[in-house]
């Protein structure tokens, strides 16, 4: 029994406190008995924020806050009132993702730091990963940990060799870091940049005729179309040659081949004549730098020259 349940044995105690459902009032002994008191009208010259349960003393009050009164009021913290609150972790937060301004238990404020590789290394750690959340929840500057463990596969570090950093991949989804690919030869994560691609030309389409209106061979056929492959002005590939068509279907791959991001790469379509020649096909060649390739996961759209509509291949580290 209560005094709320029975209000003829029971004297009103402050168990019998509860919130009135619109979350603004709270039903509260006086004087032996429930009087509804509005919380705005309670907390007087301090703020309402709200009507809860006491986490202290587990009775339903109004929480009123005014910051300076000496007490960590709910609704308070270190950033809105530091009069009354001290820093803590909840307080600490990342600005942007190179600086993250976290408390310090020495000062009891915040302190701006800047989460710089020569910080990371001055904690004898790697390179910055940025500003971000830490296994612990806290906010933090990320350092890169240093050698088999760290959770990165990188150098010479493989699935067998350390298992802890390369786990199997399927694919560049699977790598923790965007800068990283999988390799189709063991399934690890290793650089983009620098790895061993394999480039395999897929199909392409060749205007049925050239710029001139004219037909591309003397005897009236469709072109032969092939395509060759330079990265840096080195040539890395030549296809097999298709044979009077406009829409040619290679499935043709390259020899592997070290390639950087800001690798120089080539494509050439030519109609292969032989009696006469080769043909460039008025100029039917792209080119850019491998790392908008690798950005967009294959390159898959027209030649710069028009002249050929599409172009489709795909790019496999190895």
């Amino acid at each position: 029994e209560t005094a709320i349940s029975c209000p003829g044995d029971c004297p009103c105690a402050s168990k019998d406190s509860f919130c009135d459902p619109d979350g603004k009032s709270v039903h509260w002994c006086n004087a032996g008995k429930l009087s509804l008191v509005g919380c705005s009208a309670a907390c007087g010259t301090k703020t309402f924020t709200k009507c809860d349960v006491d986490a202290v003393d587990g009775v339903e009050k109004c929480f009123c806050k005014q910051c300076g009164d000496g007490k960590c009021s709910f609704g308070e913290s270190f950033s809105s009132c530091p009069a009354d609150c001290a820093c803590t972790d909840a307080d600490s937060f990342c600005p942007n993702a190179t600086t993250a301004d976290i408390c310090q238990t020495s000062s009891g404020g915040l302190k701006a730091f800047t989460c710089s590789d020569a910080n990371c290394q001055n904690a004898n750690l790697g390179a910055s990963l940025g500003c971000g959340t830490a296994s612990d929840g806290t906010i933090s500057c990320l350092c890169k940990k240093l050698g088999c463990g760290d959770g990165i596969c990188e150098g010479n570090e493989s699935t067998s060799s350390c298992p802890a950093d390369c786990k199997p991949c399927l694919s560049n989804a699977d790598c923790p870091l965007s800068t990283q690919v999988c390799l189709a030869t063991t399934q690890g994560c290793a650089p983009a940049d620098g790895a061993k691609y394999v480039i395999k030309f897929l199909s392409a389409t060749v205007p049925a005729f050239d710029s001139s209106g004219g037909n591309w061979d003397s005897n009236g056929t469709p072109p032969d179309p092939y395509v060759t492959v330079t990265v840096d002005g080195s040539l890395v590939c030549t296809s097999t040659t298709i044979t009077d068509s406009t829409k040619p279907v290679w499935n043709f791959a390259c020899p592997a081949v070290k390639i950087f991001a800001t690798s120089t790469v080539v494509f050439d379509i030519r109609d292969d004549d032989s009696a006469f020649g080769s043909d460039d096909m008025d100029g039917a060649q792209w080119s850019g730098t491998f790392g908008g390739i690798l950005e967009a996961g294959g390159y898959k759209g027209d030649f710069n020259t028009a002249k050929i509509s599409t172009i489709n291949f795909s790019v496999t580290a190895q």
